[in-house]
């Protein structure tokens, strides 16, 4: 093989056209059928690509359009209110703009896309949705579906064990321990559920603060919510991915930052899914599009696959 290819390599360089020619003509008989597949796969893969995002460029002028029609409509009406489903697609279509700014270039520079895959190693959330396949979309709900078990998992533990943890600390008033081991019959029954904690609030504003937990508990309590919080480490372990290492949240020098971070994230989410909730409540979601009640699910965690809406 090698001998062949240094042969018709030296046709090529002393140009001896005839023998040149000839195992060209050999080879390209030889291994048509082979060629044609691949050249055929190839043709199809890029014309596929080519028609996603095209259709991708499409739904990104459909949400540029609504947009700019839902500005104008601030400006014209005064006192016009927001309803919930234009709240969460307002939201989510600036940020695909963001997203858009710096995966425009993998679409204008030619031979960037090559560069596609190491971008997304590091920054694995950065394609705008409209350029998402129903694959990716399924692989992204099914990832943070397998986050949540294992959030939920690990959650199970913690939460117990710092209320048994309150019990014994001195600091904490008698009365108080007395409802501390309520609250922990509480979490063995088979049958709690978030409401039965309400009468518990006022022991979690006193004792049991987000701020209160260490910054790895707060981050399986961000991934049971279906939340992937910037902690500032995201990326750079992401790159470190590379040599294998990888910089703890409650690394010396970095704790105090990733718990700030974490609990700061966590209040945030909180507070907006609040106003969310706020906004449902004056509206009849069983009139919702399927589109939108997908989107609220999703960003929830919350599997309505082969599900009824009815």
């Amino acid at each position: 093989m090698w001998e062949d290819f240094q042969s018709y390599m030296g046709d090529l360089y002393h140009r001896r056209t005839d023998a040149f020619n000839y195992k060209t003509a050999y080879f390209l008989k030889r291994n048509w059928h082979s060629l044609s597949h691949t050249v055929g796969h190839n043709a199809w893969h890029i014309w596929d690509e080519l028609r996603k995002v095209g259709y991708g460029f499409k739904l990104l002028n459909q949400d540029a359009k609504f947009f700019v029609r839902r500005q104008m409509r601030r400006i014209d009406t005064k006192y016009d209110k927001e309803s919930y489903a234009e709240s969460i697609k307002m939201k989510q279509v600036k940020i695909d703009f963001i997203k858009f700014i710096p995966f425009s270039v993998f679409i204008i520079v030619p031979g960037a896309e090559l560069l596609l895959p190491a971008w997304l190693m590091i920054f694995p959330n950065s394609i705008p949705s409209q350029f998402l396949s129903d694959d990716a979309r399924k692989k992204q709900f099914n990832m943070q579906m397998e986050k949540r078990r294992a959030a939920a998992e690990k959650l199970i533990y913690i939460l117990p064990k710092y209320v048994y943890d309150l019990e014994k600390d001195p600091n904490v008033a008698e009365g108080d321990k007395k409802r501390l081991r309520e609250l922990k019959h509480a979490f063995r029954s088979k049958n709690l559920l978030p409401t039965d904690l309400l009468q518990f609030r006022d022991l979690f504003t006193k004792y049991i603060q987000l701020k209160h937990f260490s910054p790895t508990a707060l981050l399986h309590m961000a991934h049971f919510m279906g939340l992937t919080p910037v902690t500032g480490l995201n990326t750079l372990n992401n790159i470190l991915r590379v040599v294998k290492v990888k910089i703890p949240l409650e690394a010396p020098g970095v704790k105090i930052l990733t718990r700030m971070v974490l609990t700061r994230e966590l209040k945030l989410y909180f507070n907006q899914l609040r106003k969310e909730d706020e906004l449902m409540s004056f509206e009849q979601v069983e009139k919702f599009k399927p589109e939108n009640l997908d989107y609220i699910c999703y960003r929830r965690g919350i599997d309505i696959q082969d599900q009824n809406l009815d």
